[in-house]
């Protein structure tokens, strides 16, 4: 078997298995009339053909399309409060209005290959994979198939019902998310809820946007992080980043607040099982660090605190001054997944132990530094274990909420 630095850096998506229950209503779900158009997808240098489904079922012989999901995989998480929350995969859409007791399945489609989801409020959300777009105006009792731009849609960041930003095509990376682009990626906005999208002049190779108003936001591309103050008509370097290395830089942001934002940057470069990345937390100036993993130099980063593990997982922002990040260790072992809790605008680094049930995570969302949700895969034993596990009390115990 692979380890989890290779597969990482080989951009390899390790198979899941989503839970029996989706599974079996999955493959059950009486089939509707089914459209399709086929046009080329651009990854990276290649393309290939792909073809779009409002309603994907599997091929005559059970396989999926060509995509970096295996069936049945849980990836993507979204809690907008302790009861409400959204999570997704390649089987569909899973929804809890109970902070995880019970869920029920919003949307199915055997390859639906989803991975990440946003909701601006309890009604209006977003849900995206490699060959999907979809839209709810109902708290997603109902989902919409919408038209792709002509760039796949990797990523998206709704600052309201209308308004949002989207990541699209490039080619995909296997670093945070399966669906980050590498290089090549393209800034998109809508004015109209998805319905229609706009190309904007961005820096680029970008790889993440988030926006706390309709104009003020930050990108992350080619490892570096830009504002614009103006909607995305215009962009100015805000954190430089590394340069380019071996490995191409990648770099995370998310929005929270009026002006703040975190982010994490990884790369270039990897090696004995690590990975430098560097977290930052900016109050709508400057950028300041918050710690880094140590076995690399990192030019022009004066701090001494390391980073919870040696390889960068997801994080997830809570609010202005506090976000709770997550790391994989590769070389720790089955079960180890350390994570902490950035306070007071990132001046305090908190360490919470490990991520219970979980040795390689996938998804985080965190509703207040003591409760979130983190979706990931467990390596002990004799077989690959995928959950979905939550805390409501910063870690000191776990409950898994799914599992395979």
């Amino acid at each position: 078997m692979l380890d989890l630095a290779t597969v990482r850096r080989l951009g390899v998506v390790v198979t899941v298995t989503l839970t029996l229950a989706l599974c079996t209503l999955s493959t059950s779900r009486s089939m509707a009339t089914v459209t399709s158009t086929s046009r080329p997808l651009r990854l990276g240098n290649v393309v290939a053909r792909t073809i779009l489904y409002s309603l994907r079922p599997a091929s005559s012989s059970g396989a999926c399309p060509t995509g970096v999901f295996a069936p049945g995989e849980l990836f993507g998480v979204q809690f907008l409060s302790v009861t409400t929350g959204w999570t997704v995969g390649s089987n569909g859409i899973l929804a809890t209005r109970d902070g995880g007791l019970r869920w029920t399945v919003q949307y199915r489609a055997r390859c639906a290959d989803l991975s990440q989801i946003d909701f601006v409020d309890a009604e209006h959300g977003w849900a995206v994979g490699l060959r999907d777009l979809l839209v709810t105006t109902d708290g997603g009792r109902h989902w919409q198939q919408l038209h792709e731009p002509a760039w796949p849609v990797r990523f998206v960041h709704f600052v309201s019902s209308r308004v949002g930003y989207a990541v699209a095509g490039g080619g995909i990376s296997g670093d945070w998310s399966p669906m980050t682009p590498w290089t090549g990626g393209v800034v998109l906005k809508t004015l109209d809820g998805g319905q229609s999208w706009t190309l904007l002049d961005a820096p680029a190779d970008a790889q993440s946007v988030c926006f706390s108003t309709p104009d003020d936001g930050w990108l992350g591309a080619d490892g570096r992080v830009y504002r614009s103050l103006d909607g995305g008509r215009s962009w100015s370097l805000a954190l430089k980043g590394y340069g380019p290395g071996e490995d191409r830089p990648l770099a995370m942001v998310q929005c929270v607040g009026q002006k703040a934002g975190w982010a994490e940057l990884d790369g270039p470069g990897a090696a004995s099982s690590q990975s430098p990345h560097v977290a930052f937390h900016s109050d709508g100036g400057a950028w300041t660090p918050i710690f880094a993993e140590q076995y690399f130099p990192h030019p022009g980063v004066a701090v001494s605190v390391d980073s919870p593990g040696s390889y960068p997982g997801p994080f997830s922002a809570i609010d202005p001054d506090t976000a709770v990040f997550i790391d994989d260790c590769v070389a720790c072992g089955a079960g180890t997944a350390p994570w902490a809790i950035a306070e007071r605008g990132g001046k305090e680094l908190v360490r919470r132990g490990n991520v219970g049930y979980i040795t390689s995570t996938l998804g985080a969302s965190f509703v207040t530094s003591r409760s979130g949700w983190v979706t990931g895969i467990d390596w002990g034993g004799s077989s690959t274990v995928y959950r979905l596990v939550h805390t409501s009390n910063a870690g000191r115990t776990w409950t898994v909420e799914y599992t395979s």
